[in-house]
């Protein structure tokens, strides 16, 4: 069994998949042996480009064409490892012919179990004002709050040109930090959706005891893991 991973996504937050796909391999599944995985990396810049200049006909034939790559590859499952490209799910899963497992499903299921209602979201400017994480919990008791313009605003700067490089700068963390102090204050949040996966690099659950963090990466990771074990 061998999984795909199409990454890049950036750099840093493909790394963390990586790591994170053995370990839970490992830990779950067989302690003596490592998953077959092939990597497809795309341009990020590329990506961001091509998203936030709205040419989604071009970043989906891009992204078409790397899951291509992976089915070429051998994979048998692939995760997209990102959240923002999940807009275009459907497009881009539309000729594959193997589970591309949905990052925002994993997440969607989790917040249900977790009964938590009051849901902040950080990450990119089109995870955060699209209807990615919105439309899931539309018929639900769950409400989805982000935070304010130029807060997004920042916190897209960050993540293109320093999360996304393995820049982690403390001032920076602290900024981040201050938004979910003010969405907890503004909207009364008692979760966090972490929907940029460079952001649990260094955001942790031990820091926020009044806040259930759903951490995206490690969510779709445990999916993957758990839809191999089924096999």
């Amino acid at each position: 069994m061998k999984i795909g991973i199409l990454g890049g996504l950036t750099p840093q937050a493909t790394i963390e998949y990586y790591k994170l796909i053995i370990s839970k391999y490992q830990m779950v599944i067989d302690s003596a042996t490592f998953p077959e995985m092939v990597i497809e990396s795309v341009d990020v810049s590329k990506v961001h480009h091509l998203t936030m200049g709205k040419k989604f006909q071009q970043l989906i034939q891009y992204l078409s064409e790397s899951m291509n790559n992976l089915m070429k590859a051998g994979s048998d499952v692939i995760l997209i490892a990102s959240n923002t490209p999940h807009l275009f799910y459907e497009d881009i899963t539309r000729n594959v012919g193997v589970p591309v497992i949905s990052i925002l499903d994993a997440t969607y299921n989790e917040v249900i179990k977790s009964k938590k209602n009051r849901i902040g979201l950080l990450g990119t400017i089109p995870t955060m004002q699209s209807d990615l994480y919105k439309k899931p919990f539309k018929n639900t008791e769950i409400q989805i709050f982000g935070p304010e313009i130029t807060q997004q605003d920042f916190l897209q700067e960050k993540i293109f040109k320093q999360f996304s490089r393995g820049i982690f700068i403390e001032e920076d963390i602290m900024a981040v930090g201050n938004m979910i102090h003010q969405l907890k204050s503004q909207y009364n949040i008692n979760g966090l959706i972490l929907g940029c996966t460079e952001l649990p690099i260094f955001l942790k659950q031990e820091d926020w005891d009044d806040i259930t963090l759903f951490n995206t990466t490690a969510i779709h990771v445990d999916s993957l893991i758990r839809f191999l074990k089924m096999l």
